[in-house]
């Protein structure tokens, strides 16, 4: 398998739990600032990731060398995915075309795309300045969300409710992505008519709501669901912060046997994802699903630990297996036991001397404690940086009808986090 340019904490994974399975695909600044061991010589090829070209003659060479050959091609970051599709196109393996996932990764032309299919999603615009953002929010008659063209999770996401938090959060917004360095994440591509992601913004009507996430198989139209979660939001953190995921996510049988299969069906064709294990984001609005977000990968961060100590469920090998050819079987309803996964976000920027979670492993509800940010790490905090203040996640079993939201904050506060220069 071809594993296209993941983080070395899944490389790491990935080669230890099926050694000899996978070559990957690494960017070499990503390799150079990584604290884990690189997998065996000759299973990981370091390349620009921008250079299609390059990275199919170094697949080539490298597999003459070594002496395999290309089963399969997956990857588990957004910003990988326009490069994995281009080389399973070139190697001909199945995988979301280039043009499906240009449209899964513009949020504007998504919600366009379902729009006319008729899938239920928030309304949503262009935006190029102030005054036209303005315009929107005054033409939907109520809250609206700013955020980027394209990008991840909640990143430069900003809630306004007035006129000065629209003028805010554009400031905020466009300074923002003007100084932002990922160009794989936030450059156009091809196809894109929208224009400089840096530039053009998206503007969308606020739907208000339990936000849910799922992880399901999509084949030729039919939606095979292999597991869903409800998002608690993180009370003190920006907008759209995910403080902790639960599972199983609660959902009605009706909605989770009918009327979010048929959804993620229709979603998934308006955007011409044929074929692929996805991701997506949702809200219920009357009973429907509303639509946020579809991305052909699997869902990310504590998930995988989450669902694979919940269900059984192994979301990082099921990409390996469906990209393969393999067959993947979802938990019945009976296996989930109720779980949930806790993000440990810091609160304050500077180098990480020192992560103790010790004070929350000791609690008789915590499954797992784990910290993913080494000694140096350098944490700088939204609107600046949004990922480096995930440290880790723990699992806990919740107790009955407790205050979620309480027992986080209670569990987060046991995890001692100090920073170098402070006592």
């Amino acid at each position: 398998m071809l594993v296209i340019g993941t983080t070395p904490d899944y490389v790491d994974l990935i080669a230890s739990r099926w050694p000899g399975r996978a070559v990957f695909l690494t960017h070499p600044e990503v390799r150079a600032g990584a604290s884990e061991t690189p997998p065996p010589p000759g299973t990981e090829i370091l390349c620009d990731l921008t250079a299609v070209g390059e990275a199919i003659e170094l697949v080539a060479d490298a597999g003459h060398i070594g002496g395999w050959r290309p089963s399969g091609v997956t990857a588990y970051d957004c910003e990988s995915l326009y490069l994995a599709a281009q080389l399973a196109e070139e190697l001909g393996f199945p995988f979301a075309s280039p043009s499906a996932v240009a449209a899964c990764r513009n949020k504007l032309a998504s919600k366009r795309l379902w729009e006319a299919a008729g899938v239920p999603c928030p309304r949503a615009a262009r935006v190029r300045t102030v005054d036209e953002a303005l315009g929107f929010r005054e033409e939907i008659a109520g809250p609206m969300v700013l955020k980027p063209l394209c990008g991840s999770g909640a990143e430069l996401t900003f809630l306004c409710r007035t006129r000065q938090e629209v003028a805010t959060a554009f400031g905020t917004l466009a300074a923002g992505l003007a100084r932002h360095a990922d160009e794989r994440l936030l450059g156009s591509l091809p196809g894109d008519s929208e224009g400089n992601p840096r530039e053009v913004f998206a503007a969308e009507e606020f739907v208000a709501g339990t936000e849910f996430s799922a992880d399901f198989i999509v084949a030729e139209g039919r939606v095979s669901l292999l597991r869903t979660a409800r998002k608690i939001p993180h009370p003190g953190a920006t907008f759209g912060t995910t403080m902790a995921y639960v599972v199983p996510s609660g959902l009605s049988d009706p909605v989770m046997r009918g009327q979010l299969p048929s959804s993620l069906s229709a979603a998934a064709c308006a955007l011409g994802v044929r074929r692929g294990l996805c991701m997506a984001d949702f809200i219920l609005r009357d009973g429907l699903p509303v639509l946020l977000e579809l991305t052909p990968r699997p869902g990310g961060d504590c998930l995988p630990d989450l669902l694979l100590h919940s269900g059984g469920l192994d979301t990082i090998g099921a990409a390996l297996d469906l990209a393969e050819g393999l067959p993947v079987r979802a938990p019945s309803a009976q296996e989930w036991c109720p779980l949930v996964g806790l993000r440990l976000l810091a609160a304050r920027s500077g180098a990480l001397a020192r992560i103790d979670v010790t004070g929350a492993d000791d609690d008789e509800r915590v499954v797992l404690c784990r910290a993913t940010k080494a000694p140096g790490h350098r944490i700088i905090l939204p609107p600046d940086d949004y990922d480096s203040r995930i440290l880790g996640h723990i699992l806990f079993r919740p107790a009955g009808e407790e205050d979620l939201v309480e027992t986080c904050l209670e569990l987060s506060a046991r995890v001692r986090v100090s920073l170098e220069g402070e006592p």
